[in-house]
């Protein structure tokens, strides 16, 4: 397995996603933060979706599959929510529970339509990057993914 690292100066969580996503070269990208809230073994969702979808975004709305001590109290829960209803309408998008969940998936063909229209650099990348995702008539769909405790500080 080859590794690839990138240094990326400018602070923020969508600063070095951008990066990423405008220098990784395989056919599926799958981005998550490494802090232990999220279970690799839902990879194997992501793919299956991948068949029928260029984008699969994660949802951490589903209330069995939160975990006990993982951080979502209700108002985290509601604002979510609220954000992704407020974009499925706007932008005519699919159904949406969640813009702040970084597990996500995208196609080489897809993230090639859109990776020079991400800019935006700080925490709010993600619903950046789903609006971006549904402008450009991409395929998308949301799926519910386990959400745990950080690991960690």
């Amino acid at each position: 397995m080859r590794h690839l690292y990138i240094l990326e100066t400018n602070q923020g969580y969508g600063a070095a996603i951008i990066a990423g996503l405008k220098n990784v070269n395989s056919d599926l990208v799958i981005t998550v933060e490494p802090d232990g809230t999220f279970k690799a073994s839902d990879v194997q969702k992501f793919l299956i979706y991948s068949e029928e979808f260029e984008v699969v975004f994660g949802s951490r709305t589903s209330t069995t599959l939160i975990w006990e001590g993982a951080y979502m109290p209700a108002w985290v829960k509601f604002g979510n929510w609220f954000c992704a209803k407020e974009i499925e309408i706007l932008f005519s998008g699919p159904s949406l529970s969640d813009v702040g969940c970084t597990y996500k998936l995208i196609n080489r063909g897809a993230l090639n339509k859109v990776k020079n229209e991400l800019y935006v650099e700080g925490s709010h990348f993600s619903p950046h990057f789903m609006i971006t995702c549904i402008q450009n008539h991409l395929k998308c769909a949301e799926i519910p993914i386990h959400y745990g405790p950080r690991v960690g500080e």
